[in-house]
């Protein structure tokens, strides 16, 4: 939610910016000649974005090719953790090792202190597919390792890392995070 947030404050930093270079003559010539009377109403559009909203919030139907593997839902949108942030860099090692605990893969203390944290991620990466097909082998069929890209936590540690992924996706999109974002139509 919060990337999508994002997404629209960035677009309306750029739409102030588009409204500065164009000047507020230009601009309002603009806006008289996309507007029409053919055009929804200020009541109606209210109305539609409330029942929109309501909709969003009911459940999801799910269809049938759904239903044994449940519903993916990408880490962009926080559905997981991108294995490419889990680096040394990011200072995720522990939240890492914690994550290896938390999914009690196997690792004797020796290795769990001597490989580097590509490997890890690698186990981590193996755990998640294994995790994925479950009691289904064929599920796996036609699925490449490096098609796992991300893990859904299950450690708290891992869990408290979705805002700084967050915060690392947007540094990548170089969006500005000020804080204050406005949520309004330009007129």
């Amino acid at each position: 939610m919060a990337s999508q947030l994002n997404f629209i404050c960035q677009f309306l930093k750029d739409s102030k910016r588009a409204k500065k270079r164009f000047g507020d003559a230009e601009y309002q010539r603009l806006l008289r000649e996309l507007s029409s009377k053919g055009k929804q109403s200020e009541s109606n559009r209210a109305s539609n974005m409330e029942s929109f909203a309501s909709a969003l919030l009911r459940p999801r139907k799910r269809n049938k090719a759904e239903k044994p593997t449940g519903i993916d839902t990408p880490a962009a949108m926080g559905g997981g953790i991108l294995l490419r942030i889990l680096t040394k860099k990011n200072g995720l090692e522990g939240v890492v090792n914690a994550e290896i605990t938390a999914r009690e893969i196997p690792m004797s203390k020796k290795q769990q202190e001597s490989w580097n944290i590509a490997a890890k991620r690698k186990k981590l990466r193996r755990n998640e597919m294994q995790r994925l097909a479950g009691d289904n082998v064929k599920a796996l069929n036609g699925i490449k390792e490096s098609d796992i890209t991300y893990i859904v936590p299950v450690s708290e540690e891992m869990n408290g890392t979705f805002e700084l992924q967050e915060h690392i996706l947007a540094k990548e999109l170089r969006i500005e995070d000020d804080g204050e974002c406005e949520f309004e139509l330009y007129r």
